[in-house]
């Protein structure tokens, strides 16, 4: 530890410690400031620190108040209170002049604590700026560039809390659906009609014709190329697999925190940091040698006999920690967002919020679709008004595949007879198949009924449970229902049809 630039660091903070207890602020404020105090005394050591101020802002809350009730947040929050109370019990030491070893003590703690912070805000920053990248790389595939643009006047304005995501549900998802849903009911919904029944047809593939989708690949941020690397690089691909084999032992051990299901997004954010690294060494020294585990022979045993227990024991609680204010972070967030989603069914709020998961890309993806199909759907709700009761709104979901697979499974022995039976051609989308059987179910007893050799039959459900779906919104007018409460059918009707914003030839 270099004493002097310490010593200098810990002034710092004493000075600001003063300068708030003097205007008696509560304890809450005090540990915001002083972890503000800490990252401004520690930009250096900060990878991708964000220049906005409401990012900044964010760092500290996430770490702080936001984080309130969360598991995840008591760790963080005793290494702040021990922090305060290692710095009183410093300054009562400089006070009275006493450079003793408790002096000393007490240094060695603070600098560990301030380890330990800085950590907690380096994977806040890497978690947020992964979950930004990422919804910013979606929001452009699909609107555009220009959505870039909004993207960051939102940013500049506000924090990342429920208000930012409000207003990203609103101008992406509701204001865009409301702007469009005109075009798409006057060039793309079909109608059929018999004798009891008249439907509307809406495939929600028509709304993306009204994208502005941009005309080149979406660049990378430095952030997710550091991501994506570590499955491409072999070292940071072991460092990786260290923290998670770490991570899932302390799991083991009794940690009511972490969850298996997170490991590999953890393990791959942590090791982003020079951590990752030093765990990887750590707990092959300290755990895999012990247990006689498969270790590289020609590692270097003068570097493995140079690892200490205490710097092994300081490298293990910052994984721990690390992974702590990721978990938060992506917790805090996906609880923004469900706050922004407030106007819809909590069903459909559920399923949104299911298919998020963890903020990878196809995840944000698979969510913005439903969202923009849940929209439709509300719309679709509004303009039935008062004949509700008379109308209902479905969405019929069909596995979807490209003309490429048909062909190969053609290759694989499915005959022409039992092609048309197990695909039929998409009327909407040139080049692909629609599966006619719609359940595991159905597509069992087809295969049956074609009695398919084993490994066709597994390509053929592969190819079904992976498919991509297709999505028909149905609206469904009770004609018999309608013609009881009026006189003129076909005036209520295309009274009716053009609140769908459908021009019928009774209008």
């Amino acid at each position: 530890m270099n004493t002097n630039s310490s010593e200098q660091l810990f002034s710092n903070y004493l000075q600001k410690m003063q300068t708030l207890k003097k205007k008696n602020v509560v304890r809450q404020v005090l540990a915001q400031e002083l972890l503000q105090e800490m990252i401004k005394s520690n930009r250096d050591k900060i990878n991708e620190y964000p220049l906005l101020e409401t990012q900044q802002n964010s760092i500290v809350k996430f770490l702080t108040h936001w984080g309130a009730g969360y598991p995840e947040h008591e760790p963080i929050l005793k290494l702040l209170e021990n922090f305060i109370n290692s710095l009183n019990k410093y300054e009562k030491k400089l006070y009275f002049n006493e450079r003793d070893n408790e002096y000393q003590t007490l240094q060695s703690t603070i600098k560990n604590l301030e380890i330990l912070l800085i950590k907690c805000v380096q994977m806040v920053i890497y978690t947020q700026a992964l979950i930004l990248d990422n919804f910013s790389e979606i929001l452009i595939e699909y609107f555009g560039e220009a959505a870039q643009s909004s993207l960051d006047e939102l940013l500049e304005k506000m924090e990342l809390d429920e208000n930012f995501w409000k207003e990203v549900y609103k101008f992406f998802i509701q204001d865009f659906t409301n702007q469009t849903y005109y075009q798409i009911a006057q060039n793309d919904i079909s109608i059929s009609k018999n004798s009891s029944r008249l439907q509307l047809f809406l495939p929600f593939d028509a709304i993306f014709s009204y994208l502005d989708q941009p005309n080149e690949k979406v660049e990378k941020t430095r952030v997710q190329s550091m991501f994506d690397s570590i499955e491409q690089d072999e070292h940071a691909k072991q460092n990786a697999e260290m923290v998670s084999r770490y991570l899932n032992q302390l799991i083991e051990s009794g940690d009511q925190i972490l969850e298996t299901s997170n490991l590999n997004l953890l393990s791959r954010i942590i090791s982003l940091d020079p951590a990752g690294a030093s765990c990887n060494k750590a707990y092959s020294h300290f755990y895999l040698r012990k247990n006689n585990d498969s270790l590289d022979q020609n590692a270097d045993n003068q570097d493995q006999e140079a690892i200490s227990k205490e710097y092994a024991d300081l490298v293990f609680k910052q994984v721990q920690i690390m992974a702590y204010s990721i978990s938060l972070t992506l917790k805090i967030v996906k609880h923004d967002f469900s706050k922004a989603l407030f106007d819809i069914q909590e069903k459909r709020q559920s399923r949104a919020l299911s298919l998020l998961g963890s903020f990878h890309l196809n995840e944000i993806a698979n969510s913005l679709e439903y969202l923009l199909e849940c929209q439709l759907v509300t719309i679709l709700h509004q303009h039935a008004e008062e004949d509700a009761k008379k109308i209902s709104i479905q969405s019929s979901k069909t596995p979807r595949v490209p003309q490429q697979m048909a062909e190969s499974l053609k290759g694989l022995g499915l005959s022409k007879i039992g092609l048309n039976k197990l695909l039929e051609k998409d009327p909407d989308r040139e080049a692909y198949y629609l599966f006619q059987p719609k359940t595991p179910k159905e597509l069992q007893a087809l295969l049956r009924t074609l009695q398919c050799e084993k490994t066709l039959a597994e390509e053929i459900f592969k190819h079904w449970k992976h498919s991509e779906i297709k999505t028909v919104i149905i609206v469904s007018i009770d004609l018999e229902m309608l013609s009881k409460t009026t006189s003129n059918t076909t005036k209520k009707l295309a009274q009716l049809l053009n609140r769908f914003g459908i021009k019928s030839a009774g209008s």
